[in-house]
């Protein structure tokens, strides 16, 4: 009696998902997904939290994707959404799904994600690194690798890459997996020691360098990759087709190259000595200062940080700094400025 109840339960249940599942398929809005997306007055982009992407900036949310986003959003005359899925797979399967509008996340185009996914025309282009720890043995092709050395995230493109080259010519080649969707994580662990070696992306390798100063790069991966946003294609193309005006018009205006340079311009401005001091200072100097950088961000209204960081590029926050020229102190006040000022001792 029991085990037909259960039957009956579980044929109910069927039924009842069955006429949810056509409901939803004759309520399901057919008009088209740029339709919507005006219609709704939001547009929800899959993306993920890197320096390279989006991230926390001083007055909120702010990164290179960012950016972008939020000016095609002001070309549609839309808002903006975040979601940031945990996996690479999770994230093309919210496109895939259409639980977002598109993605945005420094993706690169592959053959296998033009299999389930449409991208825009490239805005940036990117090469792959082999990344190793300053001071240990470096690599100098993926046949000095052993089992056990090199680690990447599962489902990326570096994933594929490894794949295909080790069915085209390196079929001894052996890499861990690991269930995350950026490469910050695996960088880290790279700087730290923890493992031998991972593969990034240019640009973010660059950008990583100066919070992991031990990384460097052993060799690259064969040619440039273009990045782009992905699409559904299981949806109309049309919210696709007004990317790609804007992504021209962006390269066109001179706009898009202002934008790559404010955001990955800076990054070769620093050698591993640069870094290497910083960090020091900001252990050894800044702990001192900080109270006083705050004071006086409170008096002017500017952000402790920028008066920090232009007191690091006059001094590195040496308060007895003097200069060739008889500007002194960690802001390097001339003396007319400390005399218009009221600073009598600029020490």
């Amino acid at each position: 009696a029991r085990l037909k109840s259960r039957a009956g339960f579980f044929v109910a249940a069927m039924l009842i998902a069955s006429v949810i599942g056509m409901w939803s398929l004759l309520q399901r809005d057919t008009r088209p997904i740029l339709d919507r997306v005006l219609a709704q007055g939001e547009l929800i982009v899959a993306t993920r939290r890197t320096p390279a992407t989006v991230y926390a900036g001083a007055n909120g949310l702010d990164g290179f994707e960012h950016a972008l986003t939020q000016r095609f959003a002001e070309t549609l005359g839309v808002e903006v959404s975040y979601v940031y899925p945990k996996t690479v797979e999770a994230l093309f399967d919210a496109v895939a799904r259409g639980t977002v509008h598109m993605a945005a996340a420094g993706l690169t185009v592959t053959p296998a994600r033009e299999q389930f996914a449409r991208f825009t025309e490239p805005y940036q282009f990117v090469t792959e690194r082999v990344v190793y720890r300053r001071g240990s043995k470096r690599p100098k092709t993926l046949d000095d690798i052993g089992a056990g050395d090199l680690h990447v995230v599962r489902g990326s493109s570096h994933d594929e890459t490894l794949r295909q080259l080790k069915a085209e010519r390196h079929p001894k080649l052996e890499w861990e997996r690991h269930p995350d969707n950026a490469s910050e994580g695996l960088l880290a662990a790279v700087d730290q020691g923890d493992i031998r070696l991972t593969v990034a992306y240019s640009n973010t390798t660059a950008l990583n360098q100066r919070i992991f100063r031990h990384t460097a790069t052993a060799f690259e991966l064969g040619d440039p990759r273009p990045i782009a946003w992905a699409f559904s294609t299981n949806t109309d193309p049309s919210l696709l087709q007004a990317a790609n005006p804007f992504l021209v018009s962006l390269e066109t205006s001179g706009e898009l190259q202002r934008l790559r340079a404010q955001f990955f311009g800076h990054t070769e401005r620093l050698n591993f000595v640069d870094v290497r001091d910083f960090w020091r200072q900001v252990r050894d100097r800044l702990p001192t200062l900080k109270p006083l950088f705050e004071q006086a961000a409170a008096e002017t209204g500017i952000d402790w940080r920028l008066l920090a960081a232009i007191g690091y590029q006059e001094s590195h926050w040496r308060k007895d700094a003097v200069s060739p020229t008889g500007v002194r102190g960690i802001m390097m006040l001339t003396q007319a400025t400390a005399n218009q000022v009221a600073v009598e001792d600029r020490n």
